[in-house]
């Protein structure tokens, strides 16, 4: 029978400074393992959190390591597994880093486990946050690892799950019995990018991830944008080199409005951590990325300027353009402090072979 029992673990670790190199991050690192049998333990979610409560997530390796690049100052660390918890502190000085090891205990089996993959590509998708929840409110937030996977032991009882990676997300209801085991597997859409074309006879290990990409900013609007009050999107398929860099794209669906020359010059401006093969070097990849702009008359609205994008909120998080009804789907949202219609619209992928591709100038 699958245990459900809160148990709350003493926190056994050490804390050791030991000397680094001076930089305005500093590392934060650790081994979890079992308190009965110390077998390394995989996907224990590692919890930092600052005094602003400011708080970082990541899930331990298949060797039951971590690591988090954090700024110098005082944290409070959990470490969870299933429905085991270790709690300590840290204290890092400027130029030091921090190991902090931990135990918490492993169940025999966990309630609900997962795998999490790409809609597109069906490859694992790391760092999807699962959020579970029943009634009474929030229950569990756990974070998928490197190969899509996730686990969670929860009692018995109804629970609502969402799935979510940015602005993609999936959900389920689940009903769990004493002593049952459940599998929920789900797929998301790795935005804002989705390999879809690689230069190369097998798929990347790694994907690219953007290094200078900011969801809270806005992007550039056209005259033409403005004046007409427009929701546009615009899809591209972004050739990356193995330097991370954008050499070439396509559009797979132009956002109009004059809008074609400030998505080119906001793609060519972006850097990746390009992708890696099965031997861990860069290799070259193709992404769909998109760009989205708001109404102007919208975004000043909700929050007061057209530069900066709305945040997430609430559990799991939404954005507040989710509440946009999209162009076709219904009545316009008359109650809104600014009625419009989202451009919701996909990529074309049907053009990939027939659009030109655009070179960096």
């Amino acid at each position: 029978m699958v245990s459900t029992k809160t148990i709350a673990i003493t926190l056994a670790c050490l804390a050791r400074v030991a000397a680094a190199e001076d930089r305005s991050t500093t590392l934060l690192t650790g081994h979890v393992t079992d308190t009965k049998t110390g077998v390394p333990i995989e996907n224990a979610q590692v919890h930092v959190s600052d005094a602003a409560g400011h708080e970082r997530v990541a899930p331990t390796d298949r060797t039951g390591r971590y690591a988090l690049d954090v700024a110098p100052g005082a944290y409070d660390v959990t470490v969870e597994f299933g429905t085991s918890r270790a709690r300590g502190h840290v204290s890092i000085e400027p130029g030091q880093s921090a190991v902090l090891d931990a135990q918490v205990e492993r169940h025999p089996s966990q309630s609900l486990t997962g795998h999490i993959t790409d809609t597109l590509t069906g490859m694992p998708v790391e760092h999807a946050q699962v959020y579970v929840s029943n009634a009474a409110g929030p229950v569990r937030v756990v974070t998928t690892d490197r190969t899509g996977r996730y686990a969670i032991d929860l009692a018995p009882g109804t629970y609502d799950v969402t799935i979510q990676l940015e602005t993609s997300r999936a959900q389920a209801h689940l009903l769990i019995e004493p002593g049952q085991a459940m599998i929920l597997d789900s797929q998301v859409e790795s935005t804002p990018g989705e390999v879809i074309e690689i230069h190369d006879p097998l798929p990347p290990k790694v994907m690219p991830k953007p290094t200078n990409f900011s969801r809270t900013r806005a992007p550039p609007y056209s005259q033409e944008a403005l004046d007409k009050d427009a929701w546009a999107r615009a899809w591209m398929l972004l050739d990356i080199g193995p330097d991370g860099a954008v050499k070439r794209f396509k559009f797979l669906k132009r956002p109009g409005y004059d809008l074609e020359k400030i998505a080119a010059a906001e793609v060519f401006k972006l850097r990746f951590e390009p992708a890696r093969n099965d031997d861990d070097k860069p290799m070259g990849t193709s992404i769909v990325w998109g760009i989205e702009w708001p109404s102007a008359g919208w975004l000043e609205a909700i929050i007061g300027t057209r530069s900066r994008m709305p945040s997430m909120h609430g559990f799991p998080p939404r954005g507040q353009t989710d509440y946009v009804p999209c162009k076709g789907s219904g009545p316009m949202n008359l109650g809104s402090v600014h009625p419009t219609y989202r451009d919701c619209s996909g990529p074309d992928l049907s053009r990939v072979g027939t659009e030109a591709w655009i070179v960096k100038p």
